[in-house]
């Protein structure tokens, strides 16, 4: 009788224990959850705000964001957040991802900020492969020549007569590139390309979605990589 209370008490001990102890890793994962969500809404925030800066807006783009399904003509793979600006009740930006699938070893992931108008405001590469010290000044950080060589993006358009204007000088294009690292930047050049027809083509759908696209409002721009 001795040994099977001992049998039981130690058994409600350890299912005692095991409760407890879920319970505690279940609010430990909740905490870490929310903190690591706040801080990708930080880190959203800030990217929107750097890429629009001095574009009015009478709204918050993040809750009026929503989900536009894969599109090839952006390069997306998988729905993507859309951060449409308004401003007097009148769209007057919008911020989307593109994506280069051929990259140098790799795609490239990018957000672009354009206009109503179709102007782009402004390009930020979140994520590439490119070989350090070389390709990778695509990303705007690396140096004087990659913090211009982003920024030629700034105020272009796309038209027909244009289009020959969207490739590196190399290939008769008006983008500057560094000797011996031209892959990367043709593949983001044609994406960016793509991606200003799609707008022009579809301006109106960027800022008043189809029935049936999901609205966003708490994604974030890691929830798009």
């Amino acid at each position: 009788m001795s040994r099977l209370h001992n049998t039981i008490s130690t058994v409600t001990k350890m299912v005692g224990f095991s409760i407890v102890f879920t319970l505690i890793m279940a609010s430990v994962y909740e905490h870490t959850k929310s903190k690591i969500h706040s801080n990708a809404q930080y880190e959203t925030r800030t990217l929107l705000h750097d890429l629009t800066q001095g574009i009015a807006s009478d709204g918050d783009p993040i809750r009026n964001s929503y989900q536009k399904p894969a599109t090839e003509e952006l390069g997306t793979k998988i729905p993507q957040t859309v951060y449409p600006i308004f401003y007097h009740n009148k769209p007057n930006a919008v911020v989307f991802s593109i994506r280069a699938p051929d990259g140098y070893g790799g795609p490239i992931n990018a957000m672009i900020a354009i206009e109503y108008s179709g102007k782009i405001i402004g390009i930020r590469v979140l994520s590439h492969k490119e070989t350090p010290g070389l390709g990778d000044y695509i990303d705007g950080k690396h140096g004087a020549f990659s913090y211009q060589w982003i920024r030629q993006f700034q105020q272009r358009s796309f038209s027909s007569s244009s289009q020959q204007n969207w490739k590196v000088k190399k290939d008769g294009g008006t983008f500057g590139y560094m000797a011996g690292a031209t892959i990367s930047p043709r593949a983001l050049i044609k994406a960016v390309s793509k991606a200003l027809k799609y707008y022009n083509s579809n301006r109106d759908n960027f800022f008043y979605p189809k029935k049936g696209m999901q609205h966003s409002g708490t994604k974030t721009i890691r929830d798009s990589l």
